[in-house]
């Protein structure tokens, strides 16, 4: 498995996630996460991204999970992020927009409108 990736953000910044199982024990760490699986070339596909003040709060039963799976989720890309919930923030509307992941995109088309 992949030690680190880049997931590379409408602004050209690139942000490093570690591949996680979904299996993996999670700690107690502020931090942006994205859905993802593998193709079949090897590349990543991300299916949601999101941000938490705590990653082991978060994911373990996290409500989307059986809707992932559905999508192919195989694995859970982890950025460590203590720098504010603004900046997990910026990260994932940065990606969110670049990367386009289905799961954000439906849940967004969802939303009730203001």
């Amino acid at each position: 498995m992949d030690r680190q990736i880049e997931l590379v953000g409408l602004t050209g910044t690139a942000y490093a996630y570690t591949p996680m199982t979904i299996e993996s024990a999670w700690n107690s760490v502020a931090g942006n996460y994205a859905f993802a699986s593998r193709t079949e070339l090897g590349n990543w596909r991300v299916l949601y991204l999101a941000e938490t003040a705590s990653l082991r709060d978060s994911l373990p039963q996290h409500p989307l999970w059986p809707e992932a799976i559905k999508f192919g989720c195989t694995h859970v890309l982890a950025h460590l992020n203590d720098d504010g919930a603004q900046a997990r923030q910026l990260e994932e509307h940065d990606l969110i927009v670049a990367l386009e992941p289905p799961m954000n995109v439906m849940h967004h088309a969802m939303a009730p409108k203001a």
